[in-house]
């Protein structure tokens, strides 16, 4: 009741679309909604997978992590209609994916600079450090969810299959890992090989293909298919930085 929804599509997703909601009495403050995707609210697995993602995102609290705001079952057009939604804090700057891609296009704002991006790397691989000491793991770090301030620092977003492992956040939130969980192009080559045994090292693997693009402009391994790109990662291929790249960096 306290949100006003626009309508304007920030994004989408396999487990729902994110929006932009305003605060009735200050349209100045706006947040970003996110419609989770729930064929049967019935389901018990279903509303675990929700309330699993909004409790994670409750209990995280890091300057590199998108802040949480609350949750409403309610639709925002009608109430009588349920549609789970996750609110949280609205990024300006949009995804990092976004900002790479205006610079692929020659787009991006002059005041996006290699500094800018060393910030964000630096934010993003310290979130991972904070959510690895908590036992978290991500499971799906990617351009898509990192968002960006006003000032291009960083937050990480987007829990929907994240998992806790015994440790401080485990009394809220009981849960296993099992079966392929992540975004392909970002899966570690231990999950491609059909391994089932999640760790912090999956999410490293997802850091550094991020961080590879975010420094090269260009997809770690090109515009290629699934499975030439499983056959790479198989074969124990890497991609490789180009010549321009100084070395030291792609020594890293």
């Amino acid at each position: 009741e306290n949100y006003t929804f626009t309508g304007t599509l920030l994004g989408k997703g396999s487990f729902g679309s994110v929006y932009v909601v305003e605060n009735k009495e200050d349209k100045n403050q706006k947040y970003a909604a996110k419609l989770i995707d729930i064929t049967d609210w019935f389901d018990l697995n279903q509303q675990k997978m929700f309330l699993q993602e909004s409790l994670i995102a409750y209990n995280l609290d890091h300057p590199a992590i998108v802040k949480f705001k609350g949750i409403n079952l309610q639709s925002f057009d009608d109430k009588e209609k349920l549609q789970p939604t996750i609110i949280t804090e609205y990024l300006s700057k949009g995804s990092l994916r976004a900002n790479i891609d205006d610079e692929a296009r020659s787009l991006a704002k002059e005041d996006w600079t290699p500094t800018k991006k060393s910030i964000i790397l630096i934010g993003i691989a310290d979130a991972m450090r904070y959510l690895h000491k908590n036992n978290i793991l991500h499971l799906d770090i990617k351009l898509e969810n990192i968002l960006i301030d006003e000032d291009y620092r960083p937050r990480l977003c987007d829990f929907g299959l994240s998992r806790c492992l015994p440790g401080k956040f485990d009394k809220y939130v009981k849960s296993t890992v099992g079966g392929k969980i992540g975004t392909p192009y970002y899966m570690a080559p231990e999950i491609i090989r059909g391994g089932h045994e999640y760790n912090s090292k999956n999410d490293v693997y997802s850091f550094g293909l991020l961080a590879y693009e975010v420094v090269t402009g260009e997809k770690p391994f090109g515009e290629i298919s699934y499975y030439e790109l499983t056959e790479k990662i198989k074969n124990k291929e890497r991609p490789k930085f180009p010549k321009t790249i100084n070395k030291n960096i792609a020594n890293l």
